[in-house]
């Protein structure tokens, strides 16, 4: 199933160059790799995660296991930690590389404490299988542990306008001071009846009360918040204000996944921001490094007769309007 996620290809390939590299150019394709790797704001997100894993990492160690040639093996805990030392070890072996003469001296600097082979190419190979293919696991099982979610809210999604659609708006319209109540509790019942183990209260961070916070099989938090959209006295300004704070919360847990769940009570399809390169699975934008899933749910019961829909009229959200919580609505329905 194609979520608009590309990059676990994207990854798959650069290890693949890495792991492939004759020995004289490691230092090379490292340095482009890097240089990618840099300019990918969920990767980097992902690090900043993986940062706070533990609290007492010896990089400076790590790297000087390596640098002595002893022989090798992980000064880390966690996945967190390791896939951080891996990202350490590769800037600073890139800021000595520098001043290399010899191609040859990267692969001889570094790989002997982990690989026996005579051949450097071969010696190189084993190294990245052993020291630098941890940190491509540790990026690809947070990318799929989020495509896990998105199924997950994609089955909401249609649960909610196939067959809860009037169920919920009748009580959500009963009392419109807790409508955005109505959908927060559905929500919850159905993350946690697909096994997602959600708090039965409202959880805490520095930012405040996420509306959804907390349990993807005991590891990943699910974190997220649910706004409702009319166009009248639930405007863009509120999309704003949800995404502001779904950011925040991921920051202060340390995530790089977010989740707005956009109930659409306009009648109306919306026409979201979206840095997917793909046109299936939904959108999303990446502000601060965590990249935030914007999950639309038509929630307006239809009229019984498709001609009485009108003219089709989008409202289009733009990225500026998402990232700003104090933008105007200028396209309300009166």
């Amino acid at each position: 199933m194609n979520h608009g996620l590309n990059l676990p290809e994207y990854l798959a390939e650069r290890y693949h160059r890495l792991e492939r590299a004759d020995y004289a150019d490691v230092g090379v394709e490292l340095g482009m790799f890097h240089a990618w790797a840099s300019q990918q704001p969920l990767l980097q997100g992902i690090l900043e995660e993986a940062a706070t894993a533990e609290e007492d990492l010896d990089v400076e160690a790590f790297i000087n296991l390596l640098r002595t040639n002893r022989t090798f093996y992980w000064t880390s805990k966690t996945e967190g930690g390791r896939a951080t030392l891996i990202w350490k070890w590769i800037e600073h072996a890139l800021e000595q590389d520098k001043t290399a003469n010899d191609p040859s001296k990267f692969t001889l600097g570094w790989t002997n404490g982990v690989s026996v082979e005579r051949n450097l190419t071969h010696r190189w190979r084993d190294f990245a299988d052993r020291v630098l293919k941890p940190l491509f696991q540790y990026w690809l099982d947070r990318i799929n542990s989020a495509s896990n979610t998105i199924y997950v809210l994609e089955r909401y999604v249609r649960r909610v306008e196939w067959f809860e659609r009037e169920r919920l708006h009748a009580e959500a319209t009963a009392d419109t001071q807790k409508m955005e109540e109505v959908y927060d509790r559905d929500l919850r019942k159905f993350l946690f009846n697909e096994g997602i183990n959600m708090p039965y209260s409202q959880a805490q961070s520095p930012a405040g009360t996420s509306d959804v916070l907390f349990g993807l099989d005991g590891d990943d938090p699910f974190v997220g918040e649910v706004k409702l959209l009319d166009m009248k006295d639930r405007g863009r300004r509120e999309l704003g204000k949800g995404l502001h704070q779904a950011v925040q919360y991921a920051m202060d847990h340390g995530k790089s996944f977010a989740y707005l769940v956009i109930i659409n009570l306009t009648g109306r399809v919306l026409d979201l921001p979206n840095e997917s390169e793909s046109k299936t699975g939904f959108p999303f934008v990446t502000v601060s490094g965590v990249r935030v899933y914007l999950v639309p749910v038509r929630a307006l019961q239809p009229p019984a007769s498709a001609s009485k829909l009108g003219k089709a009229r989008p409202i289009k959200v733009t990225f500026d309007e998402l990232v700003d919580p104090d933008v105007e609505d200028d396209d309300a329905e009166v």
